[in-house]
């Protein structure tokens, strides 16, 4: 039966989508200001995580998207300058990379690492570049820089280029213009052709001393593979700046395709180190999140993206004391807020 419409039946109706209409728009409102007020509880709690980190030496990138969420460094250069030995954030450009060459069909994955190595630079028989990759080359994970100094060598073998050059034209590409190899020389002679980067120090039996090492990881191979100047398994010199666009770059698909991506980010074993399910050259924290750390005398850092959100966090420090849970309290903190926040996100976004 159809509802015959009056004058007072149509006049109810236009009230009614009146309403529904300002309803909407408070709830809009209502949803705007409580993203807003997420958001000022995520930096207030970042700055509270930092605050109470006394030994903090270093600097803190958050970007949304390409949206500066927090920016602060806790030393006398501005964030744009400071560069930091990254370390093992290496290994993440060296597993893209890989897949690079994947893309172009020079290697396979299930390929064994041998069919790409000069003689005197061989390994076990059977190892494939997957489980170097994913550090399973021993049939569980089994963390190794000297798998990836191996995958340094299948880079420069099937493209008769230097492992620097190869890694020197992709930062070029990308824009990170602030990026470069650490190679075997000593860490303070860095700054003779590089001002801003950082001298570490590092915290001894409760005393500060400078970090004085020679290039931490030079990773010299069990194998009696030579030294690797600017090694493909921890010899990263990099910004925040640069490595946030690192981490834009690779987790929206300009640095590998989707297919090769989706292979790339999937987990293959658990991994205490760093903690979580390890992929190739990255480790899934969770459901929200993937990251990697770099850690040597005198340097840690945090490399981290949040998928849903595109949220990048970029932590550099120059300080460590000897103890890997200790050193990265403070960053695993920071971490764990902005997957609280992520999960409180999701119930209220519009």
């Amino acid at each position: 039966m159809m509802m015959k419409l009056t004058k007072n039946t149509i006049t109810v109706l236009i009230d009614n989508k009146f309403y529904i209409v300002i309803i909407s728009f408070i709830v809009y409102l209502f949803l705007i200001c409580s993203n807003l007020s997420l958001e000022n509880q995520l930096i207030w709690s970042i700055k509270s995580h930092i605050k109470t980190n006394r030994l903090f030496h270093g600097v803190v990138l958050l970007y949304k998207g390409k949206k500066l969420i927090f920016s602060k460094s806790y030393l006398y250069k501005n964030i744009e300058q400071q560069q930091f030995l990254a370390a093992s954030l290496v290994k993440q450009i060296t597993s893209a990379l890989i897949f690079i060459e994947v893309s172009k069909g020079s290697i396979h994955l299930q390929d064994e690492a041998n069919k790409y190595l000069l003689q005197s630079q061989k390994i076990q028989d059977g190892i494939t570049i997957m489980q170097l990759l994913s550090h399973t080359a021993s049939g569980k994970f089994n963390y190794s820089n000297n798998g990836y100094i191996t995958l340094g060598y299948i880079l420069e073998n099937i493209t008769h280029r230097t492992y620097e050059q190869l890694t020197y034209d992709l930062f070029h590409r990308l824009g990170m213009n602030n990026t470069f190899l650490i190679d075997n020389t000593h860490l303070r002679k860095i700054r003779n052709s590089h001002k801003d980067f950082i001298i570490s120090k590092i915290i001894n039996n409760g005393l500060l001393i400078n970090g004085i090492k020679k290039s931490t990881r030079n990773c010299v191979n069990t194998y009696g593979f030579r030294k690797f100047p600017g090694n493909a398994s921890g010899g990263l010199i990099s910004t925040a700046i640069d490595l946030n666009i690192w981490n834009y770059a690779l987790h929206n698909k300009k640095v590998i395709g989707d297919d090769l991506y989706n292979i790339m980010i999937t987990p293959v074993a658990d991994s205490e180190f760093p903690e979580g399910k390890y992929c190739c050259g990255i480790c899934k924290a969770n459901d929200e999140e993937f990251y990697h750390i770099g850690y040597v005398d005198g340097y840690k850092s945090t490399l981290s993206y949040f998928p849903r959100y595109k949220i990048s966090l970029i932590i550099l420090e120059s300080i460590s004391s000897y103890n890997y849970k200790r050193d990265f309290l403070m960053h695993r903190k920071i971490r764990s807020s902005i997957y609280k926040y992520i999960k409180f996100k999701s119930k209220f976004s519009i």
